[in-house]
């Protein structure tokens, strides 16, 4: 955001600048510019607006903090002024100013920062990263900085992004109908995206013809001079919002394939022309998402060879897809967040990945599937025993529901808790040259069990 003077703040979000409890009036304010927001005292930046929303803890309660951390001033309800030592900004509720805020400040900067709006059942943060990479030759980007994507993450990533930004990438996720398109509206996005349209937060969205309906709903807040950017099989069904669309994937605008694969080298083909180089990115859903990055880089005027040059920088965020070797083990940690479509992608990728030793799984549950988890759990125990996959150990709640799904196949999984006696189990099962994937939504935090088998395995060794 660009560094704004409080009156202007407090108007565009619908509050009144007060003194605080240090009493005073605007007068004080006179020069004070706020230069981005916080919900969270510990990480306050000078400039920073402190919004106190109430959660587990009342946001209010921190305000002060907030302000001899650096906060310019606290956005708090009305009456909170008296209890905040500084400046402050009435407003009726914090939560929702943050958001009004945020929608005023695109409105005025929606054609000086052109936005990317990003959603989709998977890849939302990935291609939030390859982006931020790509078109960093237009100038300074600036994306979430973690998975900020709900009512709170949205604004937060508009309202963070620092003056001289020129290209803002925003990342939005749901678990209800109506909250894409409600945040979507907040971006004014010069570019919408979904990455893909698959069972994920079912207990929420109700079937995968809900998934789909709230994902697209995207492109209902884009303006007629936007584009939008689908999975080619959705293409169709996302012209109907009535916006320019375009599509990447297989026989899509933008495709890229695996070229060979030692060296890694992939081809780039529609609005890329037919380019061959270097990548780093050999899985399928990578060259899927990069396919996107490069068609979203085309259509925001990115040189062609310039995004080229940076492939080889990409990398997916911590957790997914990340490898570790301990004892010549390799440890696939993609254990961020899992659903049907991301287990099936990490299954197939640990099948096409060379390894000189066996392919093993430790699996757990898939959260925010509804009514049918059990179904889709079994299913993806079915998908286990049709692999090439050499061992599956199972964990957490939904354990049997994969064993069942295994067992119709002839094949079965070992039934291990995430505690150091499973870890030991599942180590004292590997030797040299095995590729562990591990994989569930975060719940499951089986990152944990990871780091267990590696401390039996023995230190981290370079890969």
């Amino acid at each position: 955001m660009r560094a704004r003077p409080l009156s202007e703040v407090a108007r565009l979000a619908g509050g009144r600048l007060v003194g605080g409890s240090g009493g005073g009036s605007e007068g004080l304010a006179a020069g004070l510019r706020a230069t981005g927001a916080s919900i969270d005292s510990r990480v306050v930046r000078a400039g920073d607006l402190f919004f106190a929303i109430r959660g587990e803890r009342d946001g209010l309660e921190f305000a002060s903090a907030a302000i001899r951390a650096g906060a310019i001033a606290a956005v708090v309800p009305r009456g909170g002024a008296a209890r905040v030592e500084g400046m402050a900004i009435e407003v009726e509720e914090p939560r929702e100013a943050l958001g009004r805020l945020a929608a005023a400040v695109r409105r005025e900067e929606r054609d000086a920062v052109p936005a990317v709006a990003i959603t989709g059942s998977v890849g939302k943060t990935t291609l939030c990263g390859y982006l931020a990479e790509l078109l960093s030759p237009l100038g300074a980007t600036h994306r979430p900085p973690a998975s900020f994507n709900n009512d709170l993450g949205v604004p937060l990533t508009i309202l963070g992004a620092p003056e001289g930004t020129r290209t803002l990438i925003i990342e939005i996720g749901t678990n209800a109908p109506g909250e894409v398109a409600a945040l979507a509206a907040w971006t004014e996005a010069k570019v919408g995206v979904v990455t893909a349209i698959a069972p994920a937060h079912l207990s929420g969205l109700g079937s995968l013809a809900g998934v789909a309906r709230e994902k697209l709903s995207l492109l209902d807040a884009l303006g007629s001079d936007s584009v939008g950017w689908v999975p080619v099989e959705h293409a169709v069904a996302a012209r109907a919002h009535g916006r320019p669309v375009r599509s990447f994937g297989a026989g899509g605008d933008s495709e890229v394939i695996l070229a060979s694969s030692d060296p890694v080298r992939v081809r780039w083909l529609g609005l890329g022309g037919g380019r061959t180089f270097a990548a780093a990115l050999a899985r399928r859903h990578q060259l899927g998402l990069l396919a996107a990055a490069l068609g979203v880089g085309s259509t925001l005027g990115a040189d062609p060879e310039a995004m080229i040059a940076r492939v080889p920088n990409l990398s997916d965020p911590p957790l997914r897809g990340e490898v570790r070797r301990h004892g010549g083990v390799e440890l696939v940690l993609d254990c961020y967040n899992a659903s049907p479509a991301a287990l099936e992608a990490a299954i197939e990728a640990l099948e096409e990945e060379p390894t000189v030793g066996r392919r093993v799984c430790v699996i757990g549950t898939m959260e925010e599937l509804g009514a049918e988890e059990a179904a889709w759990h079994r299913e993806l125990g079915r998908r286990l025993g049709r692999s090439a996959v050499d061992g599956v150990f199972v964990v957490g709640r939904g354990r049997e529901w994969y064993r069942e799904g295994l067992r119709e196949l002839g094949r079965d999984g070992e039934a291990v808790d995430a505690d150091d006696l499973g870890a030991r189990r599942i180590a004292e099962s590997l030797r040299p040259g095995d590729r562990v994937l591990f994989k569930a939504s975060r719940r499951e935090a089986l990152e944990g069990l990871a780091a267990r088998i590696a401390g039996h395995l023995g230190a981290e060794e370079r890969l």
